[in-house]
């Protein structure tokens, strides 16, 4: 009992930091931790959709080949991964089993031989693939099972769809079997979150045949090559898809592989190698988040806009942090001047153009119009990339823009966003959510330096659907092909339909959390807080939701439909 407790608890260590760990010891106390259970229960299939997917006969049946790994008290626990498939309302499965000691459980089942404590995992997966007759393969570990349903939804979704690979929502049971606990809700396929963590795990269904044509497991990365199949997956132009219900359940002591850093290292780097990308890959600090360091080319010029009325203690701050804390040079600042009143900001603009020649001050004369007065500002831009600055924000660390930048030179890449802060250190942006809060709100917000937030996601490099511009970087040549910002939207949500814009030409909007800055957020401005100003913010939430209906309707991609549009944390929808 005590070594399982302390299992769980090392897991959820890594998989959320210190900070969360101990807030989750308090919530267990106060038996917050039972919540999941509940909703668990309460979202699980009942008898009457099961018995109606037993006698559903899918138009593609494809039959799964179900391969077990080695693991620690093999035979003890395999049977509860028996059971599982048993009870399965899709009947097309295979059991293949790999290890020297078998205990027959089924016709079903096929034993893989030779396996033992010297053996290479990626030989015996070979050997398991050879012996398949199936058209999908999925790995569990022995304990762990499935959901009744599970192969159902995975067969469905592939007859649908078509796709290569398909991975689930998964959760952990404890050894008594019956409470579940600590879900892991995923995001549909998110490239730059699967570079930074393996979120994926186990519970991915692939191709056979997609298997044998990318040439197996390779030994060499031992217990991660499982996690490099699925890079060579992506590689080969797959389509993967993703089912947003827990249908895999982890045993709390099946025993597990831990990738060492440097064999992740390896794997991550031998797929960049493989895809002609230079990066550097290294260790966080964070158990099992892994940072990525694209290399900035040919020392392209940034143009940097920002947009400005009065406030040039504001101003100046950031232009500070632009030339004192910021090490990359090749920049041009463009002062995007707008209404200002006080006599003492003209002089300001005076002193800095002359004293520093890669900024210039250029005078937008309309009301305020945030997208209107960046749209004015590029058209005086030299610099292949924009960066796009709020007037309160500050720079934190020396390689910000480089960092940024490493991102945004990546061809399939449109926009990168940066990690904000309030001035007290909590989170003010860590991503955008499509949804969250009626139309789109940031994630994490407010949460405490120090926290890793849902899965460590608030310190992983990932792909959002949406970022803010209040630090966004872009390429000049994807700004002009859509159009830049809609004029129509005024105030909010205009970045969030520029993203949407880029993400619909087939770009990727990409946060990083290596890019940090201070966000002291809207002082020059104010907020909605009139009549006027609240009747202008509705009239832009109804053009939003008019523009791009389908993602309100479906969900944000990069979220999971399980967890709160209502607030920024990634908890439990209710």
């Amino acid at each position: 009992m005590i070594k399982d407790k302390l299992f769980r608890a090392a897991r959820f260590y890594k998989r959320h930091g210190l900070r969360s760990f101990m807030v989750h010891l308090v919530q267990k106390a106060f038996g917050v931790e039972a919540d999941y259970n509940k909703w668990f229960l309460r979202h699980a299939p009942d008898k009457s959709v099961l018995d109606a997917q037993a006698e559903n006969r899918l138009p593609f049946a494809a039959k799964f080949s179900v391969i077990v790994m080695p693991g620690n008290d093999y035979q003890q626990k395999l049977k509860g991964t028996y059971l599982s498939l048993t009870e399965q309302t899709y009947a097309n499965w295979e059991l293949l089993v790999i290890g020297r000691e078998y205990q027959k459980l089924g016709e079903s089942v096929v034993v893989v031989k030779g396996y033992d404590k010297d053996s290479h995992l990626a030989e015996a997966l070979n050997n398991a693939v050879e012996k398949c007759s199936g058209d999908y393969i999925l790995f569990m570990r022995p304990g762990d099972q499935l959901a009744p349903n599970a192969l159902f939804e995975i067969a469905s979704e592939i007859g649908t769809f078509g796709y290569s690979a398909v991975y689930t929502d998964e959760d952990m049971v404890e050894a008594s079997g019956i409470r579940h606990i600590d879900p892991i809700f995923k995001p549909d396929f998110n490239l730059d979150l699967l570079r930074s963590t393996d979120y994926i795990s186990n519970s991915m269904a692939i191709a056979i045949n997609l298997v044998k044509d990318l040439g197996g497991f390779k030994s060499e990365y031992e217990e991660g090559c499982i996690l490099d199949l699925y890079f060579r997956v992506f590689e080969s132009n797959a389509a993967i898809g993703h089912i947003s219900k827990v249908l895999y359940h982890a045993k709390q002591t099946a025993s597990k592989n831990e990738i060492p850093a440097a064999r992740h290292i390896r794997i991550l780097s031998d797929h960049y190698r493989r895809m002609g990308i230079g990066a550097e890959v290294s260790e966080t600090g964070v158990s099992g988040i892994y940072r990525t360091k694209y290399k900035v080319n040919d020392n392209p010029l940034v143009s940097v806009l920002i947009p400005n009325k009065d406030h040039i203690d504001d101003l100046d701050k950031c232009l500070n942090s632009l030339f004192d804390k910021s090490q990359y040079e090749n920049i041009e600042i463009i002062i995007i001047e707008n209404n200002s009143t006080e006599k003492g900001t003209f002089e300001y603009y005076d002193r800095i153009s002359r004293e520093h020649d890669n900024i210039k001050v250029v005078e937008y004369k309309g009301s305020f119009n945030y997208s209107a007065i960046n749209n004015y500002g590029v058209r005086f831009s030299k610099g292949e990339y924009l960066l796009l600055l709020n007037n309160d924000t500050e720079i934190i660390n020396h390689d910000c823009i480089e960092e940024m930048l490493g991102h945004c030179m990546r061809e399939e890449v449109g926009i990168v966003g940066a990690k904000l802060y309030y001035g007290d250190g909590s989170i003010q942006h860590a991503g955008v959510i499509i949804g969250l809060g009626g139309i789109a709100g940031h994630a994490f917000v407010s949460l405490k330096k120090g926290d890793s937030g849902y899965l460590n996601r608030e310190n992983s490099a990932q792909d959002y659907s949406a970022v803010t511009a209040a630090c966004l970087m872009t390429k000049k040549s994807v700004f002009e092909s859509v159009g830049g910002f809609t004029e129509e939207m005024e105030v909010a949500f205009n970045d969030i339909d520029y993203c949407m814009k880029v993400r619909s030409s087939g770009k990727l909007v990409v946060y990083t959390p290596y890019a940090e800055l201070f966000h002291y957020e809207s002082k020059s401005r104010g907020l909605d807080d009139t009549p006027e100003k609240a009747k202008r913010f509705n009239s832009e939430v109804e053009r939003f939701a008019k523009r791009w209906p389908e993602i309100l309707k479906k969900g944000d991609p990069y979220y999971n439909p399980n967890l709160t549009l209502v607030k920024p944390d990634f908890s439990i929808k209710d």
